[in-house]
């Protein structure tokens, strides 16, 4: 769910302080789509009636997506689920196993799942974060013994889905989430940085790239990697800018850049 929830195996427990690592479900355990998952729950109404009112309303989410997305990745994800309106919990709880079951389990990804059971033996507590709703989270965590899990909540009256999302939303990642994607646990593996206006010609920053690899994508990673990229380029003064300018936009935009990937 949106907010920290523990699988009904244990309702009344919280994580542990310290040792928690939160493990983004997309790109390293399943190559999960919001869409899709969306399309199968439509597909699959109970009525006649009801199940071509959701496809139809589900072809015209899939052309409006892309101009939703340019808007923004949460307004994208809320009309998104808006198809879901009038859906039974139940029903999406039922939906949500079935669609874990045989269509999310044969996919997951094997050495995600062993580097999850590896920290999961040494003592870490981990918290699976995805942007799918918690009726197809909540199999995925029990099937991997996750305890607790982030994804995005429908609100319900009288046990029916009004067609909106409770806040917070978790939306898909960025355009950029690509450069976390290269390991299962969500570590850089490999990233090429080149910046411009610092040198006689556009130059690679191998020290910076080193500094981030291997590392995972969080603050203390992008304080190094800025460090790392204004101490490896030695911008001059010119005309059309000075020196310190350089280098404070350059270590700007690289951090910008680190932090649209990990979104």
């Amino acid at each position: 769910m949106s907010d920290l929830s523990p699988t009904e195996s244990n309702p009344l427990a919280r994580p542990a302080a310290g040792g928690r690592i939160y493990w983004r479900v997309e790109g390293s355990l399943l190559e999960l789509s919001a869409l899709r998952q969306v399309g199968f729950f439509t597909w699959n109404s109970q009525s006649f009636a009801e199940r071509w009112r959701r496809r139809m309303g589900m072809a015209l989410m899939t052309l409006l997506r892309p101009v939703a997305y340019l808007a923004g990745r949460t307004l994208a994800t809320r009309l998104l689920y808006t198809l879901l309106r009038g859906v039974t919990r139940d029903r999406l709880d039922l939906l949500g196993e079935e669609y874990f079951e045989y269509f999310l389990k044969p996919r997951l990804q094997r050495n995600a799942v062993d580097a999850l059971k590896r920290a999961q033996s040494d003592g870490q507590q981990i918290v699976l974060v995805g942007q799918s709703l918690d009726h197809v989270l909540r199999p995925l965590a029990q099937h991997l013994g996750v305890q607790y899990f982030v994804a995005n909540r429908m609100e319900f009256r009288d046990g029916v889905a009004t067609g909106r999302l409770l806040l917070p939303v978790v939306r898909p990642r960025g355009p950029l989430a690509w450069i976390t994607s290269g390991d299962a646990d969500g570590r850089i593996a490999e990233t090429r940085i080149a910046v411009g206006s610092v040198a006689p010609v556009v130059l690679r920053c191998k020290q910076t790239e080193n500094a981030l690899r291997g590392n995972e994508l969080n603050d203390d990673t992008m304080t190094l990697a800025r460090a790392t990229l204004t101490s490896e380029i030695a911008p001059i003064d010119d005309v059309r800018s000075t020196a310190n300018y350089r280098l404070r936009v350059a270590a700007n935009l690289l951090v910008d850049f680190l932090k649209t990937a990990r979104s």
